[in-house]
C-alpha cells in the first residue's frame, strides 16, 4: 500500500462508499473529490464534502498513516491550512489543527477491495518485460491505440527538448544542431558519445572550407577521431590520410579525441566506427546544408535517397585500416537510414514546424513516421510477443515510450491500460 495508490483510490472513488463516517463517527458524503495536484501542496484542490449537515469546500490530503502529516511537516506549511479532510489508510494518530480542533479523517483500511490491492501488487512485482504482460493482450485495441498515439507525441516532445538545448547552444543554427544530432545517430547508441565529441571538435564551417574532394573530409574526420594515431597499416590510403591530416591539423589546430572511446564489442563489422565515419564523410561531403534540403522536400522516398551514402573504395575490402575483408560495397543499410529518419529527421521537422508556426512540417514529421516500418529491436520484438500488431514507426515509437517511461518505472497509475486493468475486478 502506498500513497500514489491511495490517491488513485480517492480520485476514482474505488472504495466502499456505503455509510461513510469520519474516525470521529460523523456521517460523511463526498460531493466532489477535487482536482488531483501532482505538484507541491495538498493532493486534491477544490474538493467538496458534507459532514453531518455542514458542507465544506477546500483541499484534501492523502497519507498512508495519519502520523505522516507531522513527519512531513505539513503543520508548519501554510499551503496545508485549508484542509477539509485527511484521507488515510490507517488512522494511527489523532491530529489537531492550529486552532485546537481535531482533523476530519476518513480511514480506508477496511473499505478497499482485496482483489484491487492484489492486482496493484501484481503490477508492481518484477516482470520479464512489462508489469501487465498477462493482461496486455486482453485489453481493448482502441484503448491501446489511443495510448500509443498519445505517447508518440510525448516521445517527440522529449526529443525536441534535446534539440532545443542544441539550438540554444548554437545560437539557433538549425544546420549545426542537425549536424550534431545526426552524428550521434550515426553512432547508433553504442558509439553515440564519441561521434558527438568528434563533430563538436569540427563545426560545419571546417568542411565548408574543405570541399575540394572527399579525401580531405575523410582525413579530417579520421584524424580527429584518433584512428590515424593507433594503426600500423602500410596501406597507401592510410598513409595518404595521415599526411593530409597532418597538414589540416597544423592549419586548423585540431585536437584528437581519445580513440579508446570508440566501441567494437558486439558490433557487426558493417557497424564498426571506421565504416560509419567513412559513410558520414560521404554524406557531409555531398552536402553541408542537409537540413535545408530536408525542409525543401519532406517526401519519405526522397529523404531516403538523401541519406543513401556509402564509404569510399578502400572500404570495399576493409572494415578497419589493418584488416582486409571480402570485397563488398559498404553502403549504409536501409535499416540505418530508417533509424536516422525516425530519430533525427522526424523530431527536427516536428520542432521546426512548432517553432516556425508551420503546421505542414508537423504533419510531415508524423506522416514520415507513418510511412516507415517499425524498428527491429529487442524491445519491439517483445511487444510483438504480446500479440501486439505494430503497423509502422509511429506505433513502435509510442511503444518504446510506454516501455521506457511508464512500464520500466511502474507508473501503472499514469497509464490508461494500467487503469483499465485495475478497474476491472
Amino acid at each position: 500500500m502506498n500513497e500514489n495508490f491511495l490517491q488513485y483510490l480517492w480520485k476514482y472513488r474505488l472504495f466502499n462508499n456505503h455509510d461513510l463516517k469520519t474516525t470521529q463517527g460523523e456521517s460523511l458524503q463526498i460531493i466532489q473529490v477535487g482536482e488531483h495536484n501532482t505538484n507541491a501542496g495538498p493532493d486534491f484542490f477544490n474538493a467538496r464534502i458534507q459532514c453531518g449537515a455542514t458542507i465544506l469546500a477546500g483541499n484534501i490530503e492523502v497519507h498512508k498513516l495519519s502520523s505522516e502529516w507531522l513527519r512531513h511537516g505539513h503543520q508548519r506549511d501554510k499551503s496545508y491550512q485549508n484542509i477539509i479532510l485527511h484521507v488515510v489508510y490507517e488512522d494511527d494518530e489523532r491530529l489537531q489543527s492550529a486552532s485546537g480542533e481535531f482533523f476530519l479523517t476518513l480511514e480506508l483500511k477496511h473499505r478497499i477491495s482485496r482483489v484491487l490491492v492484489r492486482k496493484y501488487d501484481e503490477l508492481l512485482l518484477p516482470q520479464p518485460f512489462i508489469p501487465c504482460a498477462s493482461h496486455w493482450p486482453k485489453v481493448d485495441g482502441f484503448i491501446k491505440d489511443a495510448l500509443v498515439q498519445r505517447l508518440l507525441i510525448e516521445r517527440m516532445e522529449m526529443k525536441c527538448e534535446a534539440i532545443e538545448a542544441l539550438l540554444l547552444e548554437t545560437c539557433n543554427n538549425w544546420e549545426e544542431a542537425f549536424y550534431v544530432t545526426l552524428a550521434r545517430n550515426f553512432g547508433f547508441r553504442i558509439n553515440a558519445l564519441p561521434f558527438e565529441m568528434l563533430v563538436r571538435q569540427l563545426p560545419l564551417s571546417v568542411f565548408a572550407k574543405n570541399k575540394a574532394n572527399i579525401f580531405q573530409t575523410e582525413a579530417i574526420l579520421f584524424g580527429v577521431s584518433g584512428f590515424l594515431n593507433n594503426s600500423k597499416s602500410n596501406e597507401k590510403y592510410y598513409l595518404d590520410l595521415c599526411r593530409e591530416y597532418a597538414y589540416q591539423k597544423q592549419k586548423h589546430k585540431f585536437q584528437e579525441i581519445d580513440v579508446t572511446l570508440w566501441k567494437f564489442l558486439r558490433l557487426r563489422p558493417a557497424n564498426f566506427p571506421q565504416i560509419r565515419i567513412a559513410q558520414f564523410a560521404n554524406l557531409i561531403y555531398r552536402s553541408v546544408h542537409l537540413f535545408s534540403k530536408i525542409i525543401e522536400d519532406t517526401k519519405a522516398q526522397n529523404l531516403k535517397s538523401l541519406f543513401n551514402c556509402s564509404a569510399t573504395l578502400f572500404w570495399d575490402t576493409h572494415y578497419t585500416f589493418n584488416d582486409e575483408s571480402t570485397k563488398r560495397k559498404k553502403n549504409i543499410g536501409e535499416d540505418a537510414v530508417n533509424n536516422i529518419l525516425i530519430n533525427t529527421v522526424a523530431p527536427f521537422l516536428f520542432l521546426y514546424g512548432k517553432r516556425k508556426f508551420q503546421p505542414q512540417h508537423l504533419d510531415s514529421a508524423l506522416e514520415l513516421l507513418d510511412s516507415l516500418p517499425p524498428e527491429n529491436n529487442m524491445t519491439i520484438r517483445k511487444w510483438e510477443g504480446l500479440s501486439t500488431t505494430i503497423k509502422n514507426a509511429s506505433y513502435s515509437q509510442g511503444l518504446l515510450q510506454l516501455k521506457r517511461v511508464y512500464c520500466d518505472e511502474k507508473k501503472c497509475l499514469h497509464c490508461s491500460v494500467g487503469l483499465k486493468i485495475l478497474k476491472e475486478e
